[in-house]
Formats: C-alpha cells, sequence, structure tokens
C-alpha cells in the first residue's frame, strides 16, 4: 500500500485515496493515551480511506471517527469500514497499521476476482478481523457520542443537535441572550480537584450571576457540568473535542434540565 496503490505481485491491485481535514481540537495538557491507540502521536494518519478497483469503482470506505461512552474513561477512535452498500460495519479501534492490513487482506481474500468486487471474498475477510481485531463493542455505539474525526466532503452533512448557537462568546437560545462564557486563564475554579489537564470554562447570566461552570480534559468521555449553585456535577458524554461543540453540549443539557425540573414542578 503506496502512493495510492495496493499492489499484489508488483501489479496494481487496487487503488486508494486518503482523505479528510482533522476537525480543530482544544490541545491536549496531559494523558495522551498509547501509540497504538492514540491518532493524536502521529498527526495526519488518521484520514478516511476509500478503496477502488482499477478502473475507478470505489468498494471499501473506511471512515475515521471517534467515540465517547458510559463504558470507557476515555475516547476511543475508530475506523467504521463498509463494503459497497452495505449497511453493516465493521468498526474496528484505531491502529496506524489498520488500514495496511486492510490491503493486505484484501489481496490475501481475493476481494476483487477480475477487477470486480466480491462480496463473499469480502464476508471472509471480515470474519476473520471480527475474531482477530479488535472491535468497538456495539453497546459503546449504541450509547455513546459519536462523530467524525475528519471534515470530508464526502461526509453527509452532520445534523446540529444542540439548542443553543454561539456568536464570540455569547450564548443564544431561540435568538435570545442567555449567558456569556469564558475560560479560566489560571486553570484554576472554585471547585476542588483542580488540574492543569483541565479546561475549566465559567458560564454567567447575561447579568453577570454564576449560571454553571463545565471541566474538560482533552481525551476524556466526560464532560463535567456543575449547574448554580450546586456543588454535585452532572456528567455527560460527548465525544466534541473542541471550544464550542464542548459549550453547546453543556448548554443543551442545561435547558433539558431546567425543561425537566420546569415539568416536575407543574
Amino acid at each position: 500500500m503506496e502512493n495510492g496503490k495496493v499492489l499484489s505481485d508488483n501489479s496494481i491491485y487496487a487503488n486508494y485515496e486518503a482523505v479528510g481535514e482533522k476537525k480543530p481540537n482544544l490541545i491536549n495538557k496531559g494523558y495522551a493515551g498509547t501509540y497504538e491507540s492514540n491518532p493524536e502521536s502521529i498527526p495526519g494518519k488518521f484520514k478516511d480511506y476509500f478503496f477502488s478497483t482499477p478502473e475507478g469503482e470505489q468498494f471499501v470506505f473506511a471512515t475515521a471517527k471517534v467515540v465517547a461512552s458510559p463504558y470507557n474513561d476515555f475516547v476511543k477512535y475508530f475506523y467504521s469500514i463498509r463494503f459497497g452498500e452495505e449497511e453493516e460495519a465493521l468498526n474496528i479501534q484505531y491502529h496506524p497499521l489498520t488500514m495496511d492490513c486492510l490491503a493486505r487482506d484484501m489481496v490475501k481474500y481475493k476481494v476483487l476476482k477480475n477487477g470486480e468486487p466480491d462480496e463473499e471474498a469480502w464476508q471472509r475477510l471480515a470474519a476473520n478481523w471480527k475474531k482477530n481485531k479488535t472491535l468497538i463493542d456495539d453497546r459503546i455505539l449504541s450509547l455513546g457520542s459519536i462523530r467524525y474525526y475528519n471534515n470530508s466532503p464526502y461526509h453527509p452533512e452532520e445534523t446540529d443537535r444542540y439548542l443553543v448557537i454561539l456568536h464570540e462568546h455569547n450564548i443564544y437560545y431561540k435568538d435570545s441572550l442567555i449567558a456569556t462564557y469564558e475560560l479560566s486563564q489560571n486553570m484554576a475554579s472554585t471547585l476542588p480537584g483542580t488540574s492543569k489537564e483541565d479546561y475549566y470554562y465559567y458560564l454567567n447570566y447575561p447579568d453577570g450571576k454564576p449560571y454553571a461552570e463545565v471541566q474538560f480534559q482533552i481525551y476524556s468521555s466526560k464532560l463535567f457540568v456543575w449547574p448554580a449553585p450546586l456543588k454535585d456535577p452532572f456528567n455527560i458524554y460527548t465525544a466534541e473535542r473542541d471550544e464550542a461543540g464542548i459549550i453547546k453540549a453543556a448548554c443543551t443539557f442545561l435547558l433539558n434540565r431546567q425543561s425537566e425540573l420546569a415539568a416536575n414542578n407543574k
């Protein structure tokens, strides 16, 4: 697998394309995982891959994704790999050699026969990978928060699931300013358990009164939210890794909680 070509006996077996630019993240301040599990160890390696026949027909799609789940303290990076139009995907935990192994096994299992995709051969490859590769459990995916790792023109447009809109450091809900936010510059909080690895955000009502505090670590699955004046945080699981996504996730939780409390008090 080299320079856009998958080779077999020095002949071109298939072509591939690696696309996508990493979505913006907050800067990591601490835990970075292992070389094998964390694509941040090799910047630019965790791309979306498309494999095509020598004639140009795309037949395998490997999409780079991130999932945060209650089952894991840290986010998981994985490839969601599909063959043709099949709905079922192989969800394989990231490793820097995963795509090289996939290309090698496509040749080994003869996924292309006479230049055409062979579904039965792919099923044999998939069955072997399910037994021998590190899969992302369906429970994690069903309960987790998932996002694309890269910005890519090939992705379907992601639906904005959040209730708020951000403009500069202002937070709007239904066209009304409901709060502002700021990052703690000295990485200190009024709450115990401060850490230099954390990002702390202070959310205030427009009149300056406290609305909430938010704590985040770049590789953690959890986002901690303290609605004022509570002393104990709520845990939110989110795959968002950038400031805007984190603030939107926290505010959407806060608004939903306010709605639930109002409904229960009727």
